[in-house]
């Protein structure tokens, strides 16, 4: 009996991140989500205006305490006990731009990372030298904080995403001790269900109607790739048959000329 080779699919190397959502062929990204039937489409039988929709939810990181609260409250007034700490804050910004297909010029979004200095003001940290334990230190740590923007499709209507960007932060710790814990905040974004782009575990794209079918009752496990490219038979031995593979077409909303 011939030996089956199992190769795993090409991803980053652990600390580094190279994404172009304009190429997709470049190198493959991989999110756990779950996607369901948004509320809006429970009533799209009865109400044909009400063009049914899928929420997809991803969860990041988010701090949910230190043992040092420099946090800044609506009391404090002194400016004597605050600072103005400058936080390094990574962004991304869709840049549109014109193409030229077979004599037709078309209008294309294409996304730039980019950084900026953010000053942020906070309450100082007292520390009393009589008091026993060691002095509080500043530490550096990378955060990913949610925003929403508005982007334009092809067809010109415009659709509600839910961002993340990364800010490097400090804060002060007890050396020596665990001071944060994190905790999954759950961020969705809603896409029109005659848009979206799903699969099953073996790469055949599902139609809007066996996505209602396969959503009319409960949530589904999904896994967010960049490109359809990037479905590969690794997924089969990995996944359940549940699994709705989705690409992230609302990064990039520019489609194939053909």
């Amino acid at each position: 009996m011939a030996k089956k080779n199992l190769t795993p699919p090409m991803q980053n190397d652990p600390g580094i991140h190279i994404f172009d959502p304009d190429n997709r062929y470049g190198v493959p990204y991989f999110r756990f989500a779950t996607i369901e039937l948004s509320e809006n489409s429970l009533q799209a039988d009865s109400d044909e205006s009400q063009k049914p929709t899928l929420a997809i939810s991803t969860a990041i990181p988010e701090m949910v305490g230190t043992v040092l609260d420099t946090s800044l409250s609506d009391d404090d007034t002194n400016e004597d006990d605050m600072e103005i700490e400058n936080v390094h804050q990574t962004y991304s910004v869709q840049i549109p731009y014109n193409e030229t297909i077979d004599g037709k010029q078309i209008t294309r979004v294409r996304t730039e990372t980019r950084s900026r200095i953010v000053p942020i003001k906070r309450k100082k940290v007292k520390y009393d030298p009589s008091a026993d334990g060691e002095p509080p230190i500043q530490q550096a740590y990378t955060i990913s904080v949610p925003y929403t923007e508005q982007v334009e499709l092809e067809d010109g209507t415009t659709m509600t995403v839910t961002r993340s960007r990364l800010e490097t932060r400090t804060r002060w710790v007890v050396p020596g001790e665990r001071t944060v814990r994190f905790a999954p905040k759950v961020l969705s974004n809603s896409v029109a269900i005659d848009l979206a782009q799903c699969f099953d575990r073996s790469g055949l794209r599902l139609t809007p109607n066996e996505l209602m079918e396969r959503l009319k009752e409960t949530s589904k496990p999904a896994l967010i790739v960049n490109s359809a490219d990037h479905i590969v038979p690794y997924f089969l031995e990995l996944l359940g048959p549940e699994v709705i593979i989705v690409v992230d077409s609302w990064m990039n909303v520019t489609a194939d000329p053909d």
